[in-house]
This record gives structure tokens, sequence and C-alpha cells, in this order.
């Protein structure tokens, strides 16, 4: 959990905050981020855990994060957000793990298979 935690404070800014929800579920808020902004560091992070090596007991874990992704202008209450980002997750994970969601069409792409910001 501190190398995971560590991991996010490298990548987030001062304004940003970082959160444990819960087991295993942490929350980042990001003032003043568009969605695309968020959805690209969500991405950067997942990424990046994929690509680190954590160390428990002298062991290497596995480590992937699956994140769903939403914005305040689209809520109308904290309540509505949280429920947003939850089902984003849900789509994250239902659709593979160690993912990104929702995914996002590059500016080039057409009706084909969508691709991660």
């Amino acid at each position: 959990m501190r190398q995971f935690a560590d991991l996010v404070r490298q990548m987030v800014r001062q304004s940003d905050v970082a959160a444990r929800w819960g087991g295993e579920e942490f929350l980042l808020l990001l003032p003043d981020t568009t969605l695309l902004q968020a959805l690209t560091l969500a991405e950067r992070l997942r990424a990046e855990v994929a690509a680190t090596r954590f160390h428990h007991r002298e062991q290497t874990l596995p480590v992937t994060i699956s994140a769903g992704v939403c914005s305040i202008s689209k809520s109308g209450s904290i309540n509505e957000l949280l429920k947003q980002a939850d089902v984003q997750l849900y789509n994250a994970k239902e659709s593979g793990r160690n993912r990104i969601a929702p995914r996002v069409r590059s500016q080039d792409a057409g009706p084909g298979p969508q691709t991660p910001a």
C-alpha cells in the first residue's frame, strides 16, 4: 500500500486529493481538470502501476489497477458522482480488469474499436 501511495503522490498535483476509499479502492479528486485530462492521468497511472515491481516481504507482487473516471460537471451531487465512478469502475473490471473506464475514442478513430486516452 505504501509503495502504491508513493507512486500516486508522484503523479498527482499538489492541489489533487488522493484518499483510500475502502479495502482496495481509492479516490482521486482532481480539481480544475477536464474529463479527458482525468482519463489521461488515470491511464498514465494504470500503465505506471502495471510496470512497477511491488515488493512485500522479499516477494515481488504483480499489481494492476482498474479505474472508473467521471466528471462533477455531469453530476448533481457528490453521491451521484460517487455512483458514476463506481459504475465506471465495475465497467472497467467487467471488461477484463487493468483498464480505465470510460474508454474514449482517439480523435482520428472511426466507428472501429475504442482506444484509451
